[in-house]
């Protein structure tokens, strides 16, 4: 395996098909989960809701019982969350291990099918990042990434819903600001692509090159060329610093300007909102619920550049995987294997 950069634009159709495959054995589970990530996000955006409820429907008019009955409902309703969430936990990190199982066994596999030559030119600490670091992000895409992605779908569609439930107007309110924080969350994407791929290329360099130097020491030593091996390591932990400071400066701008969004759409609801509640349009209850559910709806979008460089990792770390699994094994006939 030659070194090279590795070049693709982010998300990778055909590698994510691939990866997609090592699920397959798993499939009632991966059902099981999807299932339960549905039903965890409707339960979690019903809160708001029976909080109008109470408002409305018990609060005005001095109902002590239905109150509690509500406040009974709120109480299972979390309680049934909590067990929702636990089981979709669960379930998701056993995919994920079965899954990454699957690909350590392949790759170990692989690597003993491998010819000599192979070794010889390809450093012991890049085969160990393959089988490592490489295998723990693809981990991490399937039992966090993905699945948060599309929880995090699931919320900003429950929210909406409940909100144009309650109210088409506020609905539309709220639908205003969200290609604006969309647009924000694409630039990020886009901005930090680069950053994280060229952040991922310098830590496989750094690792393997400490790897090798640790376990070279005596060589190092015994030729006397210590400074070098520290401005060597030196040059490598500060150009892998670099690589992480820029993506972590477009970091900065995107959750401050998130925040401003989030508090520009409080203050239109507030507005808006509050002006209908006094005209006698909107009830009391609905603009409760209201602020409760925009700093919620905001959550998922931000979390979104986070899921999705997960991703971007998953793509660059299955790219260098698969470049080592379809490496040429060394044909059976080639050569006569000592006793």
């Amino acid at each position: 395996m030659e070194e090279k950069e590795i070049d693709h634009k982010g998300f990778d159709l055909s590698l994510m098909s691939r990866l997609l495959s090592y699920l397959k054995p798993y499939w009632p589970w991966v059902l099981l989960t999807f299932g339960l990530i549905f039903v965890a996000s409707f339960a979690r955006q019903a809160g708001p809701y029976l909080t109008k409820v109470a408002v409305d429907d018990y609060i005005e008019v001095g109902d002590a019982q239905g109150l509690l009955n509500i406040f009974m409902l709120y109480l299972g309703l979390l309680i049934f969350q909590f067990i929702v969430g636990y089981g979709q936990s669960w379930a998701t990190n056993m995919i994920g291990q079965w899954a990454m199982g699957d690909v350590r066994f392949k790759i170990f596999s692989q690597l003993q099918k491998l010819p000599l030559r192979f070794f010889d030119r390809t450093p012991i600490g890049r085969l160990m990042a393959r089988n490592t670091s490489d295998v723990d992000a693809l981990n991490e895409l399937f039992t966090d990434g993905l699945v948060s992605m599309l929880s995090d779908f699931l919320t900003v569609v429950m929210i909406l819903a409940f909100i144009f439930f309650m109210d088409v107007q506020l609905g539309v309110v709220t639908c205003a600001v969200l290609p604006l924080a969309v647009w924000a969350t694409f630039w990020l994407q886009n901005k930090t692509f680069q950053a994280f791929r060229e952040a991922r290329t310098r830590f496989a360099h750094f690792s393997s090159s400490l790897q090798e130097t640790i376990s070279g020491m005596e060589v190092v030593q015994l030729f006397g060329v210590e400074e070098r091996s520290v401005r060597r390591f030196e040059e490598s932990n500060n150009s892998y610093a670099d690589a992480r400071l820029l993506s972590s400066w477009y970091h900065s701008i995107y959750f401050p300007f998130m925040e401003f969004a989030g508090v520009i759409l409080m203050g239109l609801v507030l507005w808006y909102g509050g002006g209908r509640v006094l005209a006698l349009e909107v009830e009391w209850g609905v603009l409760v619920a209201m602020l409760q559910y925009v700093p919620r709806f905001f959550m998922p979008i931000r979390d979104f550049a986070d899921r999705y460089t997960t991703i971007q990792v998953a793509m660059a770390s299955s790219e260098r995987i698969f470049e080592l699994i379809d490496e040429v094994p060394e044909s059976e006939g080639g050569g006569e294997k000592p006793e």
